[in-house]
């Protein structure tokens, strides 16, 4: 295993993930033009709207974003939700709190959504390089700034495996709710459950680290 995993301790640690979902209950005229170029039926595109916008940060938003971290020999989990702005501010004001590294399962997915979010809102005060900032990095240089679970877990391999798959191989519990169920629950107001399931999976990650930790 990774020297950077095998040596990181618990409480320098932040374990981070993030539920997002598409920003609009159904596809309006304006966004309609940029979100397909196809030639699509509307109720095709207003499907492929309900089942990507919420990976793409232009369509999507932040809903939530879950953080743990040891302290006090337990592990606690809390999760930013409400109005995006303020859970961009409020998360980085938690990762600036410490010299904290943080544990993703895959930062080439959450750091520019994270960062392109931030840049929407034209907050200022946003991570630097040392602390995760990926515009212009090239994913190498961010290897002793943060953990990447899902390369590690991937290694030299093409398979790109789910957080659900690595989950089912080595036995580790996490939340019942698929990524793609999130933007119908969350415009149905399933708030609860939606940040339930996200503190389930950043338990997950937890474990599935605490694993890899261990891996000789």
């Amino acid at each position: 295993m990774t020297p950077l995993i095998r040596n990181l301790e618990l409480s320098d640690a932040l374990i981070v993930n993030i539920s997002t979902a598409s920003q609009l209950k159904k596809i309006d005229a304006k966004t309609s033009k940029v979100f397909c170029k196809e030639s699509l039926s509307k109720e095709e595109i207003e499907s492929l709207y309900q089942e990507t916008a919420g990976l793409n940060p232009i369509y999507g938003k932040i809903i939530a974003i879950s953080v743990g971290n040891w302290k006090d020999g337990e592990y606690k989990v809390h999760t930013y939700q409400g109005e995006e702005v303020d859970i961009l501010r409020d998360f980085i004001k938690s990762v600036k709190s410490r010299n904290f590294k943080m544990v993703l399962y895959n930062p080439n997915f959450e750091l520019p959504y994270i960062r392109k979010r931030f840049f929407h809102h034209n907050l200022q005060g946003y991570l630097t390089t040392g602390q995760g900032m990926d515009a212009g990095a090239k994913p190498w240089d961010l290897d002793t700034v943060l953990i990447n679970l899902h390369n590690t877990i991937k290694g030299i391999g093409w398979n790109n495996d789910s957080l659900e798959e690595v989950c089912h191989l080595l036995n580790i519990g996490k939340g019942d709710i698929d990524g793609s169920e999130i933007t119908p629950l969350y415009h149905k107001g399933k708030i609860k459950e939606i940040v339930e399931n996200s503190e389930k999976n950043n338990v997950a990650l937890l474990n599935l680290f605490l694993k890899l930790q261990n891996f000789k």
